[in-house]
This record gives C-alpha cells, structure tokens and sequence, in this order.
C-alpha cells in the first residue's frame, strides 16, 4: 500500500479565499467544497508567513504544484482541509480531506486514490496518523471489495469485519426485532457509525430515504461530503405526486449485527420518513419478515 507522507515547509507567495453558502441554508450548498463550508475560521490575509497565518482558513499552494485548502493553526495545516495531488508525479489526481495536525495528515479522514496506476479508484477511509493509516478504517476497492479492520503504518492489521458491497452477498442470518408504529413496522438503523434512527422497512421504495435534517447532521459530523453526492431524482410517491431529491452514498449501514457499505440513499423533506428500500434489501441473498416473532430476518 502506498505510503502517504505530508511535508509542509514551504513559503506561500499568494493565495486568496473562497467560500461556499452555508450548508444549512440552502441544500445545494451541500455540493460545495464540504472544508469550506464548515469552517468558521476567518479568511488568512496576505500572503503565507508563519506569524500570520495562525487562526484562519485559506488557500495556498505549494511550489510543486500541489495545493491546500483548508485551516491554519500556528502556521501549519492544522484542522479540517483537502490536499490535492496536482504535482506530476505518480499521485497526480489522488485527493484526501480530512483533519491535519501540525502539517500532515492526523485524525480521521479519506483518501482517494485517483492516480492513473494500478489502483485508480480505491479509497480508504478512516483514522491517520502522521501520514499514514493508523486505526480503524475502511478500505474501498475499485472492484466492489470492501475490507473494514484495523491499520498500523499504512499496513492492514486486524480485520473487524467484511462488510458487503453492491453485488456481494451476506451468509450470516441475523434476526432484528421491529416495532409496531401506526400499522408499519421499523427497525433501529445505524448511519455511517455515527447516528441511530427508526427506519420503515419499505419494499416498494427503491432507495433508503433519509430526510433532509438528518443528511444536513451527518454532514455536519463530517461523515457525509460533497464526493458522495450523486446528483437528482425525480421519484414518484406512494399517492402519485412526484419529488426532486439529492442522490448521495451512505458509507456504511447496519442493521443488527450486520453491515452493509456503499448503499444508495435520497433526501427527502424535514418531515418525510425514514424508509429502509431495497438498495439496502437486496445487498442480503434473502430477507423476510417474521410476523410472528415480529423480527426482520436478514441473511
């Protein structure tokens, strides 16, 4: 696996700031630079010196080419901020956002690997220390393998599960209690590892459905960015009418004691549902539900 080192000792000659509308405003804010958007850094003036730029957001770019967008404390990339690879060298086009610490990558974030070479398309994300996977993370193949554990210097340790991709089957069979809610049934349901919610188990519908606050919170735990939008829908609704809904990718969905990666949601409105559709059903070779025993049964 590729070593990733974050050198940051340069001088910035230039440099000037953009920024996006608030994310919570407007929904389409959601497609500007995610950094941007939740920082609330002022914009670094002047050019770059270590004495200045010490509380604040900006832009510089490093004499290889490279550039950074994103938070300074004390001088160096410390905060939230994306590095792109725009040197022409073997990186050329990988891009990772996430938390820097004294000019390197530290905390959690993502890496994309969109280099031309032989792993165009993977991206790993998760915990980074000093440049280098440290932790958990998880590791997205280009070819639908997805590989979740822990990571030591860049190399794969310990592995905490395999979580399914699209096209993948689950063997395991895990039985979910569901509860009664106005004649529908609803299973607890864990976004992304970070926030859990009673979602509809609804065939019909093709997507899961998330409604537009719990989206905006999920961006704003940094668990959703701009590079998992897809775009817009129109879908039809259950009495006809139809609705203009952001298309986007939910990292990691669990239900039970079973995770699946990679799962096609949309928005809906503040007050919409929260449905369970069939981009996360038919990751499992069967699914069923139990009337008896008031159970989603998954396998």
């Amino acid at each position: 696996m590729r070593k990733i080192i974050l050198l940051f000792g340069f001088l910035l000659r230039s440099s000037r700031h953009m920024r996006c509308a608030k994310y919570f405003i407007v929904l389409s804010a959601v497609f500007c630079t995610a950094v941007s958007a939740q920082s609330n850094l002022p914009r670094c003036q002047g050019s770059y010196a270590s004495s200045t730029w010490r509380n604040c957001y900006g832009i510089y770019r490093l004499p290889n080419g490279d550039r950074y967008d994103g938070e300074f404390r004390d001088g160096s990339f410390n905060g939230r901020g994306i590095y792109y690879y725009l040197a022409d060298n073997e990186f050329k086009g990988d891009r990772y956002e996430g938390e820097f610490r004294d000019g390197s990558f530290n905390g959690r974030g993502i890496y994309y690997y969109l280099a031309d070479n032989e792993v165009k398309g993977d991206r790993y994300e998760g915990e980074f220390r000093d440049g280098s996977f440290n932790g958990r993370g998880i590791y997205y193949y280009a070819d639908g393998r997805v590989v979740s554990g822990v990571w030591v210097g860049d190399k794969f340790q310990e592995s905490a599960a395999t979580i399914p991709s699209a096209g993948s089957q689950s063997v395991a069979v895990n039985r979910v209690e569901m509860k009664s809610d106005g004649g529908t049934f609803t299973v607890p349901v864990r976004l992304n590892d970070q926030i859990t919610l009673d979602f509809v188990v609804d065939s019909g519908a093709s997507v899961v459905m998330v409604p537009l606050d719990v989206v905006l919170t999920l961006i704003r735990t940094k668990t959703i960015t701009t590079a998992d939008f897809r775009g817009e829908e129109l879908y039809v609704l259950a009495d006809g009418s139809t609705v203009k809904s952001h298309n986007f990718i939910l990292r990691r969905v669990t239900v039970g004691n079973q995770s699946v990666g990679n799962v096609e949601a949309t928005t809906s409105d503040e007050q919409g549902s929260l449905l369970l559709g069939q981009s996360f059903l038919r990751k499992f070779k069967s699914w069923s539900i139990d009337n008896a025993a008031r159970e989603l049964v998954l396998q």
